[in-house]
Order: C-alpha cells, then structure tokens, then sequence
C-alpha cells in the first residue's frame, strides 16, 4: 500500500469533516486507508498537540470544533518541526507577585497573603509563582483544581477542560514527591497562600514526562494540574498560539479509565481557540511540550 502524503490525509479528513460523516462512515474510512493512519503516527508531534475531544469530535464527524484537527496539521507541515521552534512567547516572564496577587485577589477575595520570598532562586528555576492553599479553597486537593479551572474559565475564556468531570481521585493522583513538597509549603507557610519557585516546560522541552521525572535533580519536583492551573490563571500570555510550549504536569498521573493503570498525565495546551486540559501518555515525548517543575526552598 502506498504512503499517502500529509496533504493527501489533510484533504480526506476535510472531506470527512464537510460530509458530516457519522461514526461507522468514519470507523470504515480508517480501516480501508490504514495509510491515513501511518502517516498520522509519522507525525506524534502534531497528533498529541490535538486536544482529546477535538479528535473524539472528528471521528464522530458531528462538531464543527473537529475542523481544528485540520488545522493544527495544517499549522505543521510537512516538514519536521525543530524542538527549539516551540518555547515562550516573545519576552515572557514570571510576574511580580504584586500582580499576580492583584489577579488572584479577584477569585480568592477573603485570602490573604503572608508568604515572604526568600533571598535566593533556586538554580533552573525562572521565577516565583504565587498558588492558593488547595485546603484553603476546598477539602480536598481534587475539588481545589475543579475550582481553579472555573476560575480560568471565567477569567480566560474560551477554556476547554477536556477531562470535565474525571478530575476525581479515581482519575488523578498526585506523585508522592510533589504531594510532599506541597504539603510542606502548605503547613510551613503562614497565610493563605505558598510560593513556588518553578519553570515551566523550557527545561525539559521534548522530553516524555516520564524522561523528566528520571532527570529531576536536588529539589525538582513536577507541578500538579492545579499548580499549573494557578500559572496560567495569572500568565494566561502563556499559552496563546501553536509554537508556545504545551506544559506537561509531571505532578500528577492520570488514569482515563478510572483504573490503576495511571501511566497518563495531564497538560496544557493552545488548541487555536483557547487553553485546553487533557491528557497523554507519560512515555510519549513531543517537540512542543515541556514538563513543569518547582524547586523546593
């Protein structure tokens, strides 16, 4: 069978997509051009950069938000696309914590904040990062995420949050390193709220999440979704186009089936029309993602 090209499988999944094809249709087509499906595993890069639902909803053919499978392939190419392509918007940085607390204040209106910054940044980190006590925002580490990413959706919208409902504990753990770290900076700092050094993604850029757990050095540590959640809650600048780093959340593992098997983890990414939370593999690597990491004091 011949290889077809990735203008070929761009022009059959737009065919799809404007047929409004239904799911056997579709399930059909991918079993006759099991060429379509090579090609799409040439190109891991482009394919995890698909939010799930986005692709659920191409294969159903029923949404039109399933033309953005199109367009992020089109977006790369068929060129390879270099690690270095992917990184920070121009100029980005953490900001002062003035502002980010300016921002939070808004959600978190009864916090206060006594944490004080200490004299030096750990080495690899790129800033501080202001996060509000989980305990303090719900009872468990669980409804605390849920809550923040409302946040961000009111905040920052569109926000897709493709795992709706399968944040419970069930679905998500953190890693027992990150959850003692945060633990710690919980019950050491007075206030509402605890202060992370961190960086997130340049690092550890093309890296599987799995790779940048094993490379983690002194003090790293891998920041959970709620971490990260308060990070783009405060930079939403972060993440704003194709090319700026998707952020692994090293923090955490994730089952999709509620099962033991939680060889997954949680991301961020631009999906062309906002921010968006899913999953992937912890032992896929990809150009355009880059694990978040703090540093303990």
């Amino acid at each position: 069978m011949a290889k077809i090209t990735l203008e070929q499988a761009i022009e059959l999944l737009s065919l799809i997509v404007k047929a409004n094809a239904t799911e056997d249709a579709v399930k059909q087509t991918l079993i006759e051009r099991f060429d379509l499906v090579q090609t799409m595993l040439e190109y891991p890069y482009a394919v995890k950069g698909l939010s799930r639902s986005a692709f659920e909803a191409f294969i159903r053919g029923s949404s039109p938000s399933a033309e953005a499978v199109v367009r992020m392939l089109q977006t790369h190419g068929e060129e390879h696309v270099a690690p270095e392509e992917y990184g920070y918007p121009a100029g980005w940085r953490l900001r002062p914590l003035e502002e980010q607390l300016k921002v939070l204040s808004a959600f978190f209106p009864e916090f206060s904040c006594e944490a004080q910054i200490p004299p030096h940044l750990p080495e690899g980190a790129e800033g501080w990062l202001l996060v509000p006590k989980p305990r303090r925002m719900a009872k468990t580490y669980h409804e605390a995420l849920e809550r923040i990413l409302r946040h961000l959706g009111e905040a920052h919208p569109p926000f897709s949050n493709a795992r709706e409902g399968e944040l419970g504990p069930q679905h998500l753990r953190l890693r027992q390193h990150s959850l003692n770290v945060l633990d710690e900076l919980d019950r050491c700092t007075p206030g509402d709220y605890f202060l992370l050094a961190i960086q997130s993604g340049l690092r550890h850029r093309a890296s599987s999440v799995y790779d940048a757990q094993a490379s983690f050095g002194g003090g790293e540590f891998g920041l959970g979704p709620l971490e990260v959640a308060a990070l783009l809650l405060t930079h939403p600048d972060r993440l704003g186009d194709y090319q700026h780093l998707g952020i692994d959340c090293p923090g955490c593992a994730y089952a999709p089936n509620a099962d033991d098997r939680q060889s997954y983890s949680l991301y961020f990414i631009w999906d062309g029309e906002g921010i968006c939370l899913d999953y992937s593999s912890a032992e896929g690597n990809a150009p355009g993602f880059g694990s978040a990491s703090g540093f303990a004091p």
